[in-house]
């Protein structure tokens, strides 16, 4: 594999913030997203991107190698962003070109890089450059993330 593209659809998810928590006589570091009433929303996600890259690279997870990761999520606009005209959803002329609202674009890579571990790559420690942009889409079925990882060696 030099390069892959693929699409994961879905509505994506952040990896969240880390939190320390006590464990007896340990302190771990665990995910937000990982705790509470977001857990399942996290691990959907992760498990829609990880499936995603299955079906794109079927080959062992690639070892000590230099990777770029580049990653373009894209998300429904509100329905604030439209008017109607004659009963027809129309994009607002003051509607924000650029998605500038949480989630975070870096927190939502946190969650792609996390899923594509064990599948893409043996460890993310290898990803020597990452770009996370974020975008709108007008439809639910477009949304999700565009992933093109490369090998840099």
């Amino acid at each position: 594999m030099n390069s892959i593209t693929f699409f994961a659809q879905g509505k994506p998810c952040t990896a969240g913030s880390k939190t320390a928590i006590r464990r007896g006589n340990r302190i771990i570091m665990v995910n937000d997203a990982d705790m509470g009433k977001r857990k399942n929303v996290s691990a959907t996600w992760r498990n829609i991107v990880a499936v995603a890259s299955r079906l794109a690279y079927s080959g062992e997870p690639i070892g000590r190698c230099p990777i770029e990761l580049e990653m373009c999520f894209l998300l429904v606009r509100p329905q604030r962003h439209f008017r109607k005209s004659r009963g027809v959803d129309i994009l607002r002329e003051d509607a924000p070109k650029h998605h500038l609202q949480k989630p975070d674009a870096m927190k939502m890579g946190r969650a792609v890089e996390d899923a594509l571990t064990g599948i893409i790559w043996i460890d993310d420690c290898c990803n020597v450059s990452v770009t996370a942009r974020k975008g709108w889409v007008l439809n639910e079925d477009e949304q999700g993330v565009v992933i093109t990882i490369t090998r840099k060696d």
